[in-house]
């Protein structure tokens, strides 16, 4: 009978879980989050995840991801629509050196920035749903000054633009 119990328990517990799932997505659309989440390698102790609630609104929205107590990665839901927005990198020293984004707000991201060791934009890179660069833009002192373009998918550029320190385009090449 205690067997029966058991099983009877774990089936409902796996069946709130699917329906919780569907109902609120992988991070959980509106969750109520009361404060901060840590979980923790039951071995080392070191933490391995935060989800935390940064604007207080009862809804998970910023993820943070360890290892060995370093911070390696940092995931942001900002219109809470239960899909990451925005993706930033940390080095071995927890220096940001890489921001990811999506520019269609569908969760993936289809955009990274590189920075530079004063924490400014060098290049930009957008891709294709298929993961290839599509186009790379080239910033001096936050100031977009070039751009390649690969219009065709081929893996070479097919356009180069210049730009003027307002941002205009002053010239574009073709291939």
């Amino acid at each position: 009978m205690q067997h029966l119990v058991l099983v009877v328990g774990l089936i409902g517990a796996v069946a709130a879980g699917v329906v919780a799932f569907r109902a609120g997505g992988l991070y959980g659309v509106g969750a109520p989050v009361p404060g901060e989440v840590v979980l923790a390698n039951p071995e080392t102790q070191q933490i391995e995840q935060q989800v935390s609630d940064s604007d207080e609104n009862g809804r998970q929205d910023t993820w943070l991801y360890w290892d060995d107590a370093r911070l390696q990665r940092r995931e942001v839901d900002e219109d809470e629509n239960g899909l990451i927005d925005w993706w930033e990198y940390y080095d071995e020293n927890e220096t940001l050196v890489q921001v990811g984004f999506s520019t269609n707000d569908d969760g993936v991201r289809d955009a990274l920035s590189y920075l530079g060791p004063e924490g400014v934009i060098e290049r930009i890179e957008y891709f294709r749903a298929d993961g290839t660069v599509r186009r790379t833009e080239f910033y001096e002192g936050n100031l977009i000054v070039r751009a390649e373009d690969d219009h065709d998918g081929d893996g070479e550029v097919d356009a180069r633009s210049l730009y003027r320190p307002n941002g205009d385009v002053e010239s574009i090449e073709l291939d």
